[in-house]
């Protein structure tokens, strides 16, 4: 059904529900973006350490400053820092301290969650939830460690190679 004068019929209301599918888009994306990174732990042959949400290891960097990262440019595209869009969350009943979950802000302005102090840092080789390949590498001017419930570094027995990445 075409109208004499080129229009379609129900213009305004076809015209009204893009706007409402647009404005609902538009809303989950914000809603995408103020959402809070979760923390939680997985346990491996190190013990209980922290992970993301996502289930991936996540690390700390020893070149670090307390709370301020040092990882930027091919640093930050090896070892990507865990960003949030508000203060990060403890998953329930994971042993995460909630106490020690904060944020820094990098020179972005982006915000990184930081347990105990320390900026936290996903490993681009960890491909699965669960892998550990990036423990005690030493890298970018200094040494890469998962991170204890304590909020502390935990260090392997043996020393980090190509060849024995695979905990």
């Amino acid at each position: 059904m075409t109208r004499l004068d080129g229009g379609f019929p129900n213009s305004k209301l076809i015209a009204t529900l893009l706007t409402a599918v647009l404005v609902c888009a538009a809303a989950g994306v914000a809603m995408a973006r103020s959402s809070a990174a979760t923390v939680t732990t997985h346990h491996g042959k190190l013990g209980s350490m922290l992970a993301g949400g996502n289930g991936h290891t996540l690390y700390l960097f020893t070149h670090d400053s307390r709370t301020k990262s040092s990882c930027y440019k091919t640093c930050a595209a090896t070892w990507l820092p865990d960003l949030t869009h508000a203060r990060p969350v403890a998953a329930a009943g994971s042993g995460v301290n909630a106490k020690l979950l904060g944020t820094t802000r990098r020179t972005n302005g982006a915000m990184q969650v930081t347990y105990n102090g320390h900026p936290l840092y996903f490993y681009a080789g960890d491909k699965k939830a669960g892998n550990m390949h990036g423990e005690n590498a030493n890298a970018f001017g200094g040494h890469w460690y998962v991170v204890s419930t304590k909020g502390s570094a935990i260090k392997p027995k043996k020393a980090w190679s190509p060849g024995n990445q695979g905990y």
